[in-house]
Parts: C-alpha cells; structure tokens; sequence
C-alpha cells in the first residue's frame, strides 16, 4: 500500500499538466462507485479518492493521506485510451475529490457520494410523501440535500415547471429502490433532453432563416413578414 502512494504521488508531482474528461457516477442501489474516462493508449492509471480536506496530494505527507482517503486504485487504459473502473463503498459519505494520474495523464473531479442507509432514509421519505399526493412531493423536494441523495437535483434544476416532476413522483405510493425511482421519472429525463437540445439547436440566426423558408415556401400576407423584419428586436417572438 505505501509503494502505491509513493508511486502515485511521484507520477501526480510529474505528469505534464494535461487534463481529460473524467466521469463519476454512483449506483444508488449498490452503492457502486464508478469511474470511467480517457488517457493514453494502454497507458497504466493510478486513482485516489480523497476528502475533500486533500486538494492536491502532490504536496500531502503519505500519512495525511492515508488519514483523508477513502481509497488508491490501479487500472490500465485499452488500445482506445479509454479506462474504467468501479468499487464498493459504505463509509462514503460527502464531498471527495477523486485524482487520476498516469505517465501522461492528470485528472481531478470533486464530486459527492452519499450512505447507502441515507438513500434508503431519502426514498422512504418520498414514498410517505407520494402516498400523501403530488403537493406533499413537490414540498419535499424542495429540500435540496433530499434532491441530491435521490439522484434529481441536476433534473429539478433544469425543470421549467417543477411541478411536473411532483406529479410524475406521486403516481407511485412506494420506492423500496432508486431503480424504481429513475425508471418512474425516466420519461421526464428525455422530455428534458429533447428540450435542451431543442433549445441549443434554435437561435435567433435560425429562426429568421426559418421565417425565410415560410415564407418562400407558403406564402401569406407580406405586412406580416415585413412587420417582423423590421422590429428592432425580434428576440421575444424569436424565442416563443
């Protein structure tokens, strides 16, 4: 265990500042951390996952970091440059930054991990809430840290009507797991990404193009195209 850190400490004091896009997600119902991004070919990774306390392990005593980590890993990338790798956790419980280091390679991602028994705690919480109707859910989420330990903050967030999350939630009295819990607001989930992409993909450049193409292709009255162009602003109509 000491030569790792030793090693993983030698490798993050001296890899090239060189960062690529790293992901962590956390299986709610396993409490199954996995981690997956891109490095060199078949390049051989180290990982730490360090309390939050540890912001950079290149100048952290090996004993403070044995102290203030919840783990040290090796993995090694494919051909493609791509590694992966997932571990058990019970103990986990708040905000760790995770480091990846290799020859060539050096990644950071803070993120959160959550109790096994406090997800349990979370989704019984909203099952008392779903069997009382869809204001007693929308009231309890809006309890932030409740959204965070069942997996619908980042949703909630995006959500234009947040009661529509509520409503979806309430259709079920019971959640004994977090599968069921994705599986039910799942259809919210594409809704929301449909929208996004929606959104990114239309700007007023477009719209005026599309408002060309109307008019080339069905005609109508020319006062109305005329009107249009010639406002000052055509953001509000642009955006509706």
């Amino acid at each position: 265990m000491k030569r790792m850190i030793c090693v993983f400490l030698c490798l993050f004091a001296i890899v090239v500042s060189q960062t690529y896009a790293m992901e962590v997600t956390l299986d709610r119902d396993t409490n199954t951390v996995s981690i997956s991004g891109a490095a060199g070919k078949n390049e051989h990774i180290a990982i730490v996952i360090t309390d939050a306390s540890v912001s950079d392990p290149g100048n952290a005593a090996i004993d403070d970091l044995k102290a203030h980590s919840i783990g040290f890993y090796e993995t090694n990338a494919d051909a493609d440059g791509n590694y992966s790798f997932s571990f058990k956790t019970t103990k986990a419980g708040g905000e760790y930054n995770f480091f990846v280091s290799g020859a060539a390679t050096k990644d950071k991602l803070k993120t959160e991990l959550y109790k096994k028994d406090d997800i349990d705690e979370a989704l019984a919480t909203l099952s008392d809430a779903a069997a009382l109707g869809e204001s007693k859910v929308a009231e309890e989420l809006k309890n932030e840290q409740l959204r965070k330990l069942l997996g619908v903050n980042e949703l909630y967030n995006r959500l234009a009507d947040k009661s529509i999350l509520a409503a979806v939630i309430a259709k079920n009295s019971y959640y004994g797991s977090y599968t069921e819990l994705n599986s039910a607001i799942d259809s919210i989930k594409v809704m929301q990404d449909f929208c996004d992409r929606f959104n990114e993909m239309i700007n007023k450049a477009q719209v005026k193009d599309h408002i060309k193409e109307l008019k080339s292709l069905y005609g109508g009255d020319d006062a109305v195209y005329t009107k249009y162009f010639g406002l000052k602003s055509t953001d509000g109509i642009d955006k509706t």
